[in-house]
């Protein structure tokens, strides 16, 4: 579908860093979600092959996710508490983006 040539896009593509594709994905990727959804009032970010979810609205509380996204794309396997320097050093990365 072509969007039409009256529609002004102010934003960039951010079809590779949904895409697998090899190398594309090595950048930085920050997203809140500050609204009720099924996993309410989150922030996600990435960084190369490691993505990490922080949760901080109730009912279940403050909570992270940490995943590797090359080795696990489906997301199965929470690595939060087995990579907590990796943990730390994320949130410190976004010390500004999450309460």
């Amino acid at each position: 579908m072509r969007r039409p040539k009256s529609h002004i896009v102010d934003g960039q593509s951010i079809a590779s860093y949904l895409e697998n594709q090899k190398g594309e994905n090595k950048q930085t990727f920050l997203m809140h979600f500050p609204h009720s959804h099924r996993s309410s009032y989150f922030t996600v970010y990435r960084d190369g092959d490691w993505k990490i979810v922080y949760h901080y609205a109730k009912p279940q509380g403050k909570r992270v996710e940490l995943f590797n996204l090359a080795k696990d794309p489906y997301e199965a396997k929470n690595m939060a508490a087995t990579e907590t320097q990796r943990v730390s050093e994320m949130l410190k990365q976004n010390a500004g983006c999450v309460r």
